[in-house]
């Protein structure tokens, strides 16, 4: 998984918070506000018509690890358990050394949702740009981005995902 943000200072055993179908919750809002903050400190300068710009490399790999997460979360959770602030397993899970019963949904923290908004929100402004550059390549890849970011926030509304 690509890192961004802070979390190459995380120490090695902390730079991943879901590991084995275990989520360490307090973990992986670390790693969401490191990325969000990324984001949020590089977004201004960020600039989609030009690729050589640092602040591109950093907000879009920031994105993409949020994107990340999603995927690894959506092969083991329930995502529209977000809406609630919890996410439902079939097993029993695990959170930072204590077993939860498989009855029990750990919770993710609010901020979580905010962090997929934000790469989001970005991945849109880039779309505008691809689009305004005729990026075929480019755009059909933020729009499957998109695509997945706008299913999670509608399953935190509690919306019918629409095609």
């Amino acid at each position: 998984m690509a890192r961004s943000g802070c979390s190459n200072s995380f120490p090695t055993e902390l730079r991943d918070p879901i590991r084995g179908g275990v989520v360490d919750i307090d973990l992986f809002a670390a790693h969401c506000t490191s990325l969000v903050a990324c984001i949020q400190l590089h977004e201004r300068f960020g600039d989609p018509a030009d690729d050589s710009n640092p602040s591109n490399v950093r907000i879009l790999a920031s994105a993409r690890a949020l994107l990340g997460f999603v995927h690894r979360l959506s092969t083991t959770f329930d995502l529209t358990m977000v809406r609630r602030s919890r996410l439902r397993t079939c097993a029993a899970v695990k959170l930072a050394d204590r077993s939860v019963p498989s009855n029990a949904s750990p919770q993710l923290y609010p901020f979580t949702s905010f962090a997929f908004f934000a790469a989001g929100r970005l991945q849109i402004r880039w779309l505008q740009a691809a689009l305004d550059q005729n990026d075929v390549q480019l755009e059909s890849a933020l729009r499957s981005e998109i695509d997945v970011f706008r299913c999670v926030g509608l399953s935190c509304l509690g919306l019918p995902l629409l095609s």
